[in-house]
């Protein structure tokens, strides 16, 4: 959807959306604080969340994450760089602000 993966929040196969929104079924599939906050009933929360989903709004954040990727830029605190950092075994010498907090 946003990042032009799948053309449909269904058809992504690492994703819970299929089964939350009643396509597909998973026994072990728990539904979180948020999801039920949604609504009092199953049908209203999945409309809800498939209007979540499907809304193409592009958000403050989504316009931060794409200049970092733009930009080859970590975005995250210095805690979540260094790890990548570790991880790669790389020093990565341009960081990019994380959210305030982070």
């Amino acid at each position: 959807m946003k990042a032009g993966m799948v053309d449909a929040a269904e058809h992504y196969p690492w994703s819970s959306y299929a089964a939350r929104i009643g396509l597909a079924h998973c026994d072990w599939l728990d539904e979180p604080p948020t999801m039920a906050a949604l609504g009092t009933d199953s049908q209203s929360r999945r409309e809800r969340y498939q209007a979540f989903v499907s809304d193409g709004a592009y958000s403050e954040q989504d316009r931060q994450i794409t200049a970092a990727i733009a930009g080859n830029k970590l975005t995250g605190g210095n805690r979540f760089v260094d790890e990548v950092e570790r991880r790669i075994g790389l020093r990565i010498e341009t960081r990019a602000p994380g959210l305030p907090g982070k």
